[in-house]
């Protein structure tokens, strides 16, 4: 990925936020991105996970960013790196900064904070229960908005539960994956996409 392509506006807007903490710019070129250092990635990270660029992170906690979070700065700016794909060389200070040990285990240190419980709290989403599943419907039936689209996302959602399914799984199913099944009352679908299948034979 390259400057002038912009690549991913997610990962660009990490790389900005680098590049303005650290030069006090946005403005890059390759010979400014090859000044980079792991010290100075080091330095972003635990601004966005402590707050405070000269943590220390045997004493400090690191309340601001979760591993999840920095892991995906990390990621983002190693997106823009012009040695993206060689492991940083201490010796001959080249590569990419983002693939170094002192990365590496500055990350080690915020997962480790979490598992005491003293890390930024879990952002993570929950599944809906069944009663507000049962409310988000009412809502639905009881909204002045367009019918059709109403009951399309009723629908959906109906779906989604009795598959236990992911909603984007849900989204690509097609009329030929919808069979009869030999109870009363019902159907049986398969499941013919999803992130996480890489070959076929995966797919639910």
């Amino acid at each position: 990925m390259t400057l002038e392509e912009g690549g991913n506006p997610d990962y660009r807007r990490y790389l900005n936020q680098f590049l303005l903490f650290t030069f006090g710019s946005t403005d890059a070129n390759q010979e400014r991105l090859l000044e980079i250092t792991p010290n100075l990635i080091v330095r972003f990270l635990k601004f966005k996970a402590y707050g405070n660029p000269d943590a220390n992170v045997e004493v400090d906690l690191p309340t601001k960013f979760r591993s999840n979070s920095i892991e995906y700065a990390k990621k983002s700016i190693s997106s823009f790196m012009p040695l993206i794909e060689i492991q940083w060389d201490p010796i001959l200070n080249r590569g990419n900064p983002t693939k170094s040990a002192k990365v590496n285990k500055l990350i080690r240190k915020v997962k480790l904070r979490e598992v005491r419980g003293q890390g930024a709290p879990s952002q993570e989403c929950r599944s809906l229960r069944l009663s507000e599943i049962k409310d988000i419907i009412r809502m639905l039936k009881e909204s002045r908005a367009n019918q059709t689209k109403r009951y399309k996302a009723i629908a959906l959602l109906c779906i989604q539960f009795h598959l236990i399914g992911r909603l984007d799984d849900c989204l690509n199913i097609v009329f030929s994956n919808i069979s009869a099944c030999p109870f009363k009352s019902c159907f049986q679908i398969r499941i013919k996409w999803s992130k996480n299948c890489r070959e076929e034979r995966d797919s639910p």
